[in-house]
């Protein structure tokens, strides 16, 4: 039997629309999630999440080198958003930079599907951020050591001192501080494995259909993680939650097999 000729042996490739004959936008041969998409992925996860790994596995708190890399945007906030001339604003601004600098260029990741990657490891970043936001709030009522610069804190100089003070919470400042440290930590233990599992099929072109098909695999698994480190409810609760979605596709799964 006569094999079929190819588009090339018949010469006609150039009668053929482009978009069948050349490669879609940001894409190669090689790695169709883009080289360049790739890139950002790859620079973003050793980064951010072989150092968080690295510090987990030492036995370090997950937030150590955030600190290291994230002071410079935490200042620059106090800075920026002291312009204002509030000072429960400019107090404030410190955190809410670090949030500024990580979910809105995850959201942006998150909308493109070759970038899921960098979206993951950004909001793993925005989960330690307000972990280390909460660490912060606990000293708020008392606060010890210093800051930024050899700053000694006082409730003068301690942000979260003055946030809480102009609010009417500095009796709350712990317990509102010991929350939103374990929200943070759920949330930096998910993204950080969500991470690590999309790794590999992503950075090889692997594009999920949403995010929640890396993520909730993850929370379910950081969900038996926090229940064995004897987490807090707010920790597992959160995993617990970002699981549903798939369970719901089990099931309706199960009901279309059936």
């Amino acid at each position: 039997m006569a094999s079929v000729p190819t588009i090339e042996e018949l010469g006609i490739e150039d009668l053929l629309p482009k978009e069948k004959t050349e490669a879609p936008p940001n894409q190669s041969p090689h790695n169709p999630a883009g080289e360049e998409y790739a890139l950002l992925n790859g620079i973003l996860f050793l980064s951010f999440v072989a150092p968080a790994l690295f510090a987990k596995l030492m036995g370090w708190p997950l937030g150590t080198f955030h600190q290291f890399i994230f002071v410079w945007v935490h200042e620059a906030g106090h800075g920026l958003f002291g312009l204002l001339g509030s000072r429960i604003i400019s107090s404030a601004a410190g955190t809410f930079n670090e949030l500024l600098f990580t979910l809105v260029p995850a959201a942006v990741c998150l909308r493109d599907r070759r970038a899921v990657m960098g979206g993951l490891v950004l909001l793993m970043c925005a989960g330690l951020s307000i972990q280390h936001a909460g660490w912060y709030m606990m000293s708020a009522e008392l606060p010890y050591g210093y800051g930024f610069g050899g700053v000694k804190m006082t409730q003068q100089s301690h942000d979260w001192s003055v946030v809480f003070r102009e609010l009417g919470l500095l009796r709350q400042s712990y317990a509102i501080g010991q929350a939103t440290a374990q929200l943070g930590h759920s949330l930096a233990v998910i993204f950080l494995l969500a991470s690590m599992i999309g790794a590999i099929p992503l950075l090889y072109g692997w594009q999920p259909r949403s995010a929640f098909e890396i993520v909730s695999p993850a929370a379910l698994a950081a969900l038996f993680f926090l229940l064995l480190s004897g987490a807090m409810h707010i920790e597992y609760t959160l995993a617990l939650l970002l699981t549903l979605p798939l369970a719901y596709r089990i099931i309706l799964k199960s009901r279309r097999s059936d």
